[in-house]
C-alpha cells in the first residue's frame, strides 16, 4: 500500500470511529437518562399510590360514619313511623274513603283504564253538588213513600259517572239508619248495573267496620254482560231482569211497590211538546235499551245531569251535527247519539211516560257565569211545566210530598266554579268538541269575541 492510499483510508476510518464514539456515548447517556427518568416515575407512582391510600381510607371512614347516620335516622324514623302507621292502617280499616278517592283521582283504581275513569272528572263538582243536594231529598221521599203510603220502593239506579257520587250518600244514609233500626229500611232496595256503584257500596255500606258484615240496605245488581269500557252491565239478560224484577216485587207486595229511576244521558236534549221532559241520548252497546227498560218499569223517572250536558230548541239530527258526531262505520267513537225513547213499548197501553220523567239539574245564579244565557233558557223551557229551585225547605217538602208520578224538575244553584274566566270555561266546557266558538254562540247562548 502506498503512501497515498493510506491517507485516503485513514481519512475515511477517522470520522467513522469518532462518529462510533459519539454515538456510543449518545447511547450511554439516553441509558443513564432513562434509567433516572424510570427512578423518578417509580418514585411519583409511589407517591401517587400512597396518596389515593390515604385517600380512599378517609372516604372509608366517612362512608361508615354516613351509615351510622342513616341507620340511626332509619330507626328514629321507624320508631315514629311505627304508631303513625298503626293509625292509618286503623283509619283505612274505619273509612277508606280518602284512599279510595285519591286512587279514582290519580286514575290508579280498579277502573283506570276506562271511560269511567276518563269521565269521573268531568264536571266533578257538580255532579258532587248534585248528589249531596238529591240523594238525601230522594231518600226523604222514599221514606214517606214507605212510612205514609205504605208502600216498598225500589230504587234503579243507571250506571255512568255522574250517579257515581248517590252511592256513597245512599251507604252513609243506609249505615245510619241500620244503626237506628229504622223500619224503612225493610222496604227499601237498591238495583242497578254500575259496577262502580256496587264497589262504592261494599266499601261503605256495611253494617260495621267487621269485613264479614253484610250490606246495611236490600241491594240487587242485574246480570249480563260486563261492558269493560263503560265499567257496566248491558245486554238482553239484564233489561229482562228489570222487567222480571218489578214483576217479583209486584207480586210479593200485591202491587204496593214503586219504582223510581235515576238515568243518565251522554247528552240531555229538553223534548219541546208536550209534557216538557228530559230525553237521555246514548250509545255504546247495550245503553239505550238499558235506560228505555229503566223507563219502562219504573213509576217515576229522574234524568240527572249537570247543566253543561243539557240543550234546549233542538232535535236529535240538530246535536249529532253540532257535536260533530256523524255516522261512520271505521271509527266506533264517532257513532252518532240516539234517543231513548219514552213511549213505553213493553206494556199494552204505549203510554208516553214524558209526564213521569223530571230532569234534576242544576243553574247559574250570576249573570257574570258563562252557563248563564243556557241556565236561563233551561229554566224558560221547564217553566211550562212543575220546575222548582229547590233553595228552601218549604219546596222541599213539596218534592218529598208529591203524588207518585208528579214529581216537579229540579233544579239546584251552583256557583262552585273558578274566578278565573279560562279556568271556567275548562269546567264548563271539558269535551274539546264543545269548545268551538260556533258550538258556544249557537247552543252555549255566548257571544262571539
Amino acid at each position: 500500500m502506498d503512501g497515498g492510499s493510506l491517507f485516503v483510508g485513514l481519512t475515511i476510518l477517522i470520522p467513522t470511529v469518532l462518529a462510533l464514539i459519539i454515538f456510543n456515548r449518545d447511547l450511554k447517556l439516553k441509558h443513564e437518562e432513562g434509567v433516572a427518568h424510570a427512578k423518578d416515575m417509580k418514585e411519583i407512582q409511589e407517591k401517587e399510590l400512597g396518596l389515593r391510600v390515604q385517600q380512599f381510607n378517609v372516604e372509608q371512614e366517612e362512608r361508615k360514619e354516613r351509615l351510622a347516620r342513616m341507620k340511626e335516622e332509619q330507626n328514629h324514623v321507624r320508631d315514629l313511623a311505627r304508631p303513625l302507621s298503626k293509625e292509618i292502617a286503623k283509619e283505612l280499616e274505619n273509612e277508606p274513603k280518602w284512599a279510595i278517592a285519591a286512587l279514582e283521582k290519580s286514575r290508579m283504581g280498579p277502573y283506570s283504564h276506562t271511560i269511567f275513569s276518563e269521565r269521573i272528572e268531568h264536571f266533578s263538582e257538580e255532579k258532587k253538588l248534585i248528589a249531596e243536594k238529591f240523594a238525601p231529598l230522594l231518600l226523604r221521599r222514599c221514606r214517606q213513600l214507605i212510612n205514609v203510603q205504605h208502600k216498598d220502593v225500589c230504587l234503579l239506579i243507571d250506571s255512568g259517572t255522574t250517579l257515581y257520587p248517590f252511592f256513597d250518600i245512599l251507604a252513609s244514609e243506609s249505615v245510619e239508619a241500620k244503626k237506628h233500626d229504622e223500619e224503612w229500611l225493610n222496604h227499601f232496595k237498591v238495583a242497578t248495573n254500575n259496577l262502580p256503584g256496587i264497589q262504592k257500596l261494599m266499601e261503605a255500606a256495611r253494617e260495621n267496620s267487621n269485613r264479614y258484615s253484610p250490606l246495611a240496605l236490600r241491594c240487587h245488581l242485574f246480570p249480563g254482560e260486563p261492558l269493560p269500557v263503560y265499567s257496566a252491565v248491558t245486554g238482553k239478560l239484564t233489561n229482562k231482569a228489570v222487567e222480571q224484577l218489578r214483576q217479583e216485587e209486584q207480586e210479593r207486595t200485591q202491587g204496593h211497590s214503586v219504582f223510581i229511576s235515576l238515568v243518565v244521558g251522554n247528552w240531555v236534549r229538553l223534548r219541546h211538546t208536550e209534557p216538557v221532559c228530559p230525553v237521555p241520548l246514548a250509545r255504546g252497546a247495550g245503553h239505550k235499551d238499558f235506560k228505555e227498560a229503566l223507563i219502562y218499569n219504573s213509576d217515576e223517572i229522574f234524568v240527572v245531569t249537570p247543566l253543561g250536558k243539557v240543550f234546549c230548541n233542538v232535535d236529535k239530527e240538530t246535536l249529532n251535527r253540532a257535536l260533530d258526531f256523524i255516522p261512520n262505520p271505521n271509527f266506533t267513537d264517532r257513532h252518532d247519539y240516539d234517543e231513548v225513547d219514552t213511549i213505553d213499548k213493553l206494556h199494552h197501553e204505549h203510554r208516553d211516560k214524558g209526564d213521569c220523567i223530571k230532569i234534576v239539574t242544576t243553574s247559574r245564579p250570576k249573570p257574570s257565569m258563562i252557563l248563564f244565557a243556557l241556565s236561563a233558557h233551561v229554566q224558560q223551557a221547564l217553566s211550562h211545566s212543575s220546575a222548582i229551585t229547590l233553595a228552601d225547605e218549604i219546596a222541599n217538602q213539596q218534592f218529598v210530598d208529591a203524588p207518585v208520578g208528579e214529581a216537579s224538575h229540579v233544579v239546584f244553584p251552583f256557583d262552585r266554579l273558578p274566578d278565573d274566566r279560562y279556568k271556567e270555561k275548562d269546567e264548563e266546557f271539558p269535551h274539546k268538541y264543545t269548545q268551538r266558538e260556533d258550538f258556544m254562540e249557537n247552543y252555549r247562548y255566548i257571544p262571539r269575541h
